[in-house]
């Protein structure tokens, strides 16, 4: 029989497989038969008409009440529903294995020796023996060790990565600390030299201050000299004015005294 539908690995439906089945109403014949031509067999699902399990035949229960005088005779030909366990341990497909491991190990489970049914929703999916639980058990404790020692390894990794990025981090942080004492003192030099520059700026100000001051006298005292010179070039053009009366006068008392002189010669020679 094939599983209807698929079920988590780590859920009891992952065990789950399909084994000889029986109706209510077979004889213990066909049990006989079953066990003795599949020795390896050793248990068959009684399954109603509804796929619903009502029941469990275990080998060697059913190999021990046959070994008894009559036994065989008694119930070869009687239904099966005499031979059966009619209170087979039974698991949901759903539950996890761990779950159900943990049940078992907290004795919430007593009769783990014999095999236990699936089921889903009632229904039948297969059978387990408790060899496939301690095997699934094993595999997935072997998972997670796997698992386990591969995040082990990655913590590892990353932890050394952690250290790494650290000590990177902790000489970042030097050569920071160191570059930002080195600004500092840059910053402490430059302020220094903003202050000698803000002195010698003040000094340069003041001293254009006096110097405007002293330009303006001077452009006071130049403007005084241009008046007095000016007054002074007026003064000496009236001056050359008189001079060039003076010297016209001059030419005219020449003259007059050439006059007088030949008059003065003319006297003479009459005289």
């Amino acid at each position: 029989m094939t599983l209807p539908q698929k079920f988590d690995q780590l859920s009891m439906g992952s065990l789950a497989q399909d084994g000889f089945r029986l109706c209510p109403t077979e004889s213990g014949s066909a049990v006989m038969e079953i066990f003795k031509n599949h020795p390896d067999t050793h248990h068959i699902c009684i399954i109603n008409t509804k796929n619903i399990p009502v029941g469990v035949v275990e080998r060697q229960k059913f190999l021990s009440l046959m070994s008894s005088p009559f036994s065989y005779a008694l119930y070869h030909k009687r239904p099966v529903t005499l031979l059966m366990d009619d209170s087979p341990l039974m698991v949901e497909a759903r539950t996890p294995i761990l779950d159900f491991t943990k049940q078992v190990l907290s004795n919430k489970i007593s009769d783990i020796n014999k095999s236990f049914i699936i089921t889903h929703n009632q229904q039948y999916i297969g059978t387990a023996t408790p060899f496939d639980l301690m095997r699934m058990s094993y595999v997935h404790s072997n998972r997670i060790s796997d698992t386990l020692q591969t995040r082990t390894r990655t913590l590892h990794e990353t932890l050394n990565k952690i250290q790494t990025a650290t000590h990177s981090i902790n000489t970042e942080s030097r050569n920071l600390k160191d570059e930002s004492e080195t600004l500092s003192e840059r910053n402490i030099t430059q302020n220094q030299h903003l202050l000698e520059s803000d002195l010698r700026i003040k000094s340069t100000i003041q001293k254009t201050e006096d110097q405007n001051i002293k330009m303006e006298q001077s452009r006071n005292y130049v403007q005084h000299a241009s008046r007095s010179i000016r007054e002074s070039c007026e003064k000496i053009n009236d001056t050359i004015e008189k001079f060039k009366k003076i010297s016209e006068a001059s030419d005219d008392i020449g003259k007059i005294l050439n006059i007088m002189k030949s008059i003065s010669s003319q006297i003479n020679i009459l005289a």
